[in-house]
């Protein structure tokens, strides 16, 4: 017996019109027309209630309709899918809101000047600083380490430390002219601060990057060592850099410190000439 063959007998033992019936429910008697005669079913709450109204099984009401289980079963497979649809839409949403509030930081991040207290970092136990003409420790960004470790860096890792020494903004970094100032001097210190007097340089190389950052020159620079600082010939750039052209230059010192070995990587802009000069 189908369930609107249920609704019919149901109906007409308590002596029921179909629009009575339609009442006690609050649907028309079209409804209940099209319950009886199997065009659609009523919804499951409504079944529900007819059952509990007249003190029917739900399981005897709904057991023999063949068609409304199969169609139930269909339903229930289709919300089913639909969850699954709903939850892996939601883990994608979740996920560009994580990339995407992570790459608006970034920007941010890339858009700001680097902080004081980021500009002279180390991973080992020596600081190091730029002098320039005319300026002490200057606010160039320098990154320290031990060979070991940096040698094990992937090149990904290394360029991401490169990037950093260039400065987050226009300015970040401080700036030279080769007419005036021929030399850039590193001055290395302890955990303490206090000056380190015997330094082992290795090896000084430079990599010169145009306005759009691309590289455009790579190799080892002449330099000095004066009680304990590095100064870096500038010189040795005349030539690669023409005219007003700002170029980026990061310089990457490799040295010694009694039997430690170390790295320090920095960035400065050079300009050939006053930027106003012909």
């Amino acid at each position: 017996m189908t369930i609107g063959e249920r609704i019919r007998e149901i109906r007409k033992a308590n002596g029921l019109s179909q629009e009575a019936f339609g009442k006690i429910f609050h649907v028309t008697r079209q409804a209940v027309s099209n319950w009886e005669t199997g065009k659609n079913y009523p919804d499951m709450e409504l079944i529900v209630e007819i059952s509990k109204r007249f003190g029917v099984s739900l399981d005897d009401f709904i057991k023999e309709d063949d068609t409304f289980i199969r169609k139930t079963d269909e339903v229930r497979r289709e919300v089913s899918k639909l969850r699954k649809v709903m939850r892996f839409l939601a883990v994608i949403v979740a996920l560009l809101i994580v990339v995407g509030g992570a790459s608006v930081a970034m920007l941010i991040s890339a858009s700001r000047p680097t902080d004081d207290a980021d500009r002279v970092l180390t991973d080992a136990d020596i600081y190091a600083y730029v002098d320039l003409k005319g300026s002490v420790h200057s606010r160039a960004i320098t990154r320290t380490y031990r060979v070991g470790e940096y040698d094990g860096f992937s090149d990904g890792k290394k360029a991401s430390i490169i990037d950093e020494t260039k400065g987050g903004v226009e300015g970040d970094i401080p700036a030279v002219v080769l007419d005036r100032e021929t030399a850039a001097t590193i001055a290395l210190q302890d955990m303490y601060h206090n000056d380190i007097p015997d330094v082992t340089v290795k090896k000084v190389t430079v990599e010169i990057y145009n306005l759009d950052l691309d590289k455009k020159a790579s190799g080892e620079i002449g330099y000095t060592v004066d009680h304990g600082k590095v100064v870096i010939n500038l010189t040795d750039l005349s030539g690669k850099i023409r005219g007003d052209q700002c170029a980026v230059c990061t310089f990457e010192l490799r040295y010694a410190v009694g039997n430690e070995a170390y790295v320090t990587v920095t960035s400065i802009n050079v300009f050939a000439h006053e930027p106003d000069a012909r």
